[in-house]
């Protein structure tokens, strides 16, 4: 019995670094355009894979924080009670000339 439930933890977290990797690509791929966002298959896959892997994703990022309290705004995408953990974790700061270009 319990070989068969770590069997189903290691399989879960096999598929879930799947899904992971599945999400890396898709949004380098996005990014580089070579996948048509707008494409109905493409926005319901990375919809799904977004929701599954963020909030882990999101724990991890909170591991920087260790002992307080982060209140994550799922609309806004922003931690609404620590200013500093949305300047240090959900933004960048760039080198000169390295800088994603800026969408008008």
């Amino acid at each position: 019995m319990p070989y068969a439930l770590l069997n189903l933890i290691s399989t879960l977290i096999t598929i879930f670094i799947w899904l992971l990797i599945a999400q890396a690509v898709l949004s380098w791929l996005l990014a580089f355009g070579v996948v048509n966002r707008y494409n109905r298959v493409v926005t319901s896959v990375s919809d799904f894979l977004w929701r599954i892997t963020e909030p882990a994703l999101l724990a991890v990022k909170a591991t920087r924080f260790p002992g307080q309290e982060l209140r994550w705004d799922a609309a806004n995408f922003r931690f609404t009670n620590h200013d500093k953990a949305n300047n240090e974790i959900l933004s960048r700061n760039y080198r000169e000339g390295f800088a994603p270009p800026t969408v008008a």
